[in-house]
């Protein structure tokens, strides 16, 4: 569509690319729009054994494997950049998991306090004890 709508100089530089590059620049704008497609629709689940999301593969990791958790996003930017979760494993292998509610971003943050919490040898905060700080 915007090719179309491109002057007439474009239209024809464009049409002067070889055909394998026209397929692989197509192919590009395919996977782009499938990732999109994906991260809004993608499936999180959070359970007492570890976190899962569907996506283009399945990401999962179990809670016993997360050597660090880290809960990153912008300020202010959550509506154009959602909060993610960035687990890292003993083995050093990291997985990213995207949020894409309230919700979720406060579960990614309840995980991340908890598993923390773990690493330093803290107590791991309850339910009960973050409904009293509120």
């Amino acid at each position: 569509m915007a090719l179309l709508m491109a002057q007439e100089p474009v239209r024809a530089g464009y049409a002067r690319l070889d055909t394998w590059v026209q397929l692989a620049m197509l192919a590009c704008v395919v996977v782009m729009l499938a990732g999109y497609w994906h991260f809004f629709t993608g499936k999180t689940t959070l359970t007492s054994d570890g976190i899962s999301q569907s996506w283009l593969w399945r990401k999962q990791m179990q809670w016993d494997e997360v050597k660090s958790a880290r809960f990153m996003g912008l300020p202010y930017l959550a509506w154009l950049i959602p909060p993610r979760l960035l687990l890292t494993s003993e083995r050093g292998r990291r997985v990213l998991f995207n949020g894409g509610c309230d919700t979720l971003h406060r579960a990614f943050a309840q995980a991340t306090v908890a598993l923390q919490s773990r690493r330093y040898g803290l107590d791991e905060p309850t339910a009960s004890a973050q409904h009293k700080r509120s």
